[in-house]
């Protein structure tokens, strides 16, 4: 069995309206990085299962890269929130890591191995990148733009990093992809397109599991 890890009934709902899908458990694990990696860690101590696939919409930080529509799979989790704030809003390094084996705030994911390990397969037309997971997400386009230098990323979330370092600490395999849905820092409702977003999701599923519509 698969975990199908997702934020919201919404998303999940979208991951598997093509189906179905008796390889996948779908389960909600909530929004934000806490909720997700507490919901998700429970589900993995009460049932076994090869590994975890992770699906959801995310913002975009380069529309030009990874445009409204887009699957993004996720190549690192960053945690950017990890750190000592300034009065400005800046972070610089706590002192010490956050796990004893985890030196960064960054998970660095084998998508590849991860996807073989599940039995599926990534197109390679699929955009790739980091991806930053945020407690909040980002409204402001100046500091989407400062995330974007330091970070490299090309999407923003709130759960990833939570659903990957609960896969870690469990010892499975990880896969997270992203359907873009808006702009980061772009907070004008009417330039999202959730739906496409989810539409993109239901594709994604069956295109790594093959199914037909």
């Amino acid at each position: 069995m698969i975990l199908l890890a997702c934020p919201t009934q919404r998303e999940c709902a979208a991951a598997v309206r093509l189906g179905p899908y008796p390889e996948l458990h779908a389960a909600v694990v909530g929004v934000g990085p806490v909720a997700a990696a507490a919901s998700t860690a429970r589900i993995l101590g009460q049932m076994p299962v090869r590994g975890v696939l992770h699906l959801g919409i995310a913002g975009s930080f380069d529309l030009a890269v990874a445009p409204i529509g887009a699957l993004v799979v996720a190549t690192e989790e960053i945690w950017p929130e990890y750190g000592v704030r300034g009065a400005d809003g800046t972070l610089v390094p706590l002192g010490f890591p956050m796990l004893e084996d985890l030196p960064e705030p960054v998970l660095r994911l084998e998508p590849d191995a991860a996807a073989q390990a599940l039995g599926i397969s990534i197109p390679r037309q699929w955009v790739r990148g980091p991806a930053l997971t945020g407690a909040g997400v980002t409204g402001d386009p100046e500091l989407a733009s400062r995330l974007h230098r330091q970070w490299q990323a090309v999407t923003e979330s709130m759960e990833g990093f939570g659903v990957a370092l609960a896969a870690r600490l469990a010892g499975v395999p990880f896969l997270e992809v992203r359907s873009i849905s808006n702009a980061v820092g772009e907070r004008d409702k009417r330039r999202w397109d959730i739906p496409a977003a989810l539409a993109a999701l239901a594709l994604a599923t069956q295109t790594l599991f093959a199914h037909p519509s």
